[in-house]
């Protein structure tokens, strides 16, 4: 946090450059960035995509080639892009030279330094040691750019792992963001008896999987939103990324070029009372998922693998969620099964 904290100073006198236009940045300019925040107002955009106008930020704009000229002495760099879209071009371009810090290092430490109490008490409600130890180092590995904290790692995320060993016979998970059903066909693989019902609101891997699923009736697929009410949002695909970073858009933006409208349901709506594990990855969603499942959480208890790592604010908000949901008292643990530190944080309740 120090090390942050001295970035930011330094970066009162010199230039500060966004890498990055795309749907992040504004949120990152308006939250961040400006007189009495966190770190000044950048002097210009770059994007490696594609021209951006200087009106569209009121922020002037430098094309790639203009931010390798700059000098590094006094040039800052800001990525604000996804997590995984600029890392090849950094030593092609010898921006290696340049201090660059990533968008979520900022992100985290204002996080941080406004959240004491309440992340105190989510370490007091871990179970375990390994998931507070895991708790506190994600935010480290974050807060200092590490792009890979191999010490992070478990293998096997939601089971075949060391809090869920195998899955119990006969046992029914829902699942939201099945995207290409490699974990239905690793669930298959540690008891066969599983069965699903596994939402995709991807039109182009809902497909996908009701082909590649179709010879086996214990898998239901749904083109639906898990949420906490029924309703009709819009969604971003992520077509570029092939549904990598596809997420919910909101009701503002159907019938954006784009975006599809997909109906929404909820866990609570499912008919079959043998629902005994929820699995929730779905890109920062997963707190209107869960308040979809409020009277299958209360009445029976399931088991829930839910990822934290969307949304900031999820570290601190879903596990007082499931805590006020439950009727009877879970134990929480937390995992990280990805050796890219800041990526596939999962909070299990058992």
């Amino acid at each position: 946090m120090r090390y942050l904290k001295k970035a930011i100073e330094d970066m009162q006198t010199q230039k500060v450059v966004c890498w990055g236009a795309g749907r992040r940045l504004k949120h990152f300019l308006d939250t961040y960035c400006g007189p009495g925040k966190l770190l000044p107002k950048p002097d210009f955009i770059c994007d490696s995509t594609r021209t951006v106008g200087d009106s569209e930020y009121v922020i002037p704009s430098v094309t790639l080639e203009q931010l390798i000229e700059m000098n590094p002495e006094q040039t800052t760099i800001i990525v604000t892009a996804g997590l995984f879209d600029l890392q090849a071009q950094i030593i092609p371009s010898e921006l290696y030279y340049f201090p660059l810090y990533h968008r979520r290092s900022f992100e985290m430490l204002h996080f941080l330094e406004n959240e004491k109490q309440k992340l105190e008490e989510v370490l007091g409600m871990l179970a375990d040691e390994k998931s507070k130890e895991v708790y506190q180092n994600v935010f480290n590995a974050i807060l200092d750019g590490s792009f890979i904290r191999q010490s992070l790692y478990t293998r096997s995320a939601y089971f075949g792992n060391d809090l869920i060993a195998t899955l119990p016979n006969n046992s029914t998970v829902a699942f939201a963001g099945a995207f290409n059903g490699k974990h239905i066909e690793r669930a298959l693989r540690n008891n066969s008896s599983t069965r699903f019902h596994a939402f995709e609101p991807n039109k182009k891997w809902y497909t996908f999987l009701c082909d590649k699923f179709r010879n086996n009736n214990a898998i239901n697929i749904y083109n639906r939103i898990l949420w906490k009410d029924t309703t009709t949002l819009a969604f971003d695909g992520d077509s570029l990324n092939h549904g990598l970073d596809a997420h919910v858009a909101g009701t503002a933006d159907i019938g954006n070029t784009g975006l599809d409208a997909v109906q929404t349901t909820t866990i609570d709506a499912i008919d079959d009372d043998t629902v005994s594990m929820i699995i929730l990855d779905v890109e920062g969603s997963e707190a209107n998922a869960l308040d979809g499942a409020r009277q299958t959480i209360a009445q029976k208890h399931p088991v829930l693998a839910v990822c934290l790592y969307h949304e900031m604010e999820d570290f601190i908000n879903l596990p007082f969620k499931i805590a006020s949901l439950a009727t009877k008292p879970y134990q929480l643990h937390v995992r990280h099964h990805s050796v890219i530190s800041a990526i596939e944080t999962v909070l299990y309740a058992l």
